[in-house]
């Protein structure tokens, strides 16, 4: 198959308007509307966040495996077709300062998305905890139960 550009994809906010009541990772409870599609950052369900609509999409995600789990910044590569163009992904390290600095240069390079610095960090903080978590030898616990004793 030729590969299709971005530029040669539907316009974002008409992707959007089909799928901000009608995706099927939206996830409604108590008059709020979440969505845990792949490039959102925050859970939103709103174009500024979308993982869907959006050209240019940016997201902070642990390493598949057990051992050297580390929090990985991936971002939507220009050929959407090939499978190796899909996602550009960054590997970040556990240092608190190094990731960062590399999280604001990577989204501030060619302008990307300078916007979701501060939402890239703090998922970053959260996987970062979690993978600390499980790296001591303890189960995360989840919110609200209180630990086994």
């Amino acid at each position: 198959q030729p590969e299709i550009s971005s530029d040669e994809m539907a316009s974002p906010d008409l992707v959007w308007l089909c799928v901000r009541n009608s995706s099927s990772f939206i996830k409604k409870s108590n008059g709020i509307t979440l969505t845990n599609e792949p490039g959102n950052l925050t859970g939103e369900n709103s174009f500024k966040y979308s993982g869907l609509a959006n050209n240019k999409t940016v997201d902070v995600v642990p390493t598949k495996g057990k051992k050297n789990t580390r929090p990985v910044l991936v971002k939507k590569a220009k050929k959407l077709r090939s499978v190796e163009g899909r996602k550009c992904t960054t590997y970040l390290n556990i240092d608190l300062t190094q990731s960062s600095k590399r999280i604001s240069t990577q989204l501030q390079k060619g302008n990307y998305r300078p916007d979701l610095i501060a939402d890239a960090e703090k998922k970053y903080l959260k996987v970062r905890g979690d993978i600390s978590k499980t790296a001591a030898g303890g189960r995360p616990v989840k919110k609200g139960r209180k630990p086994r004793t």
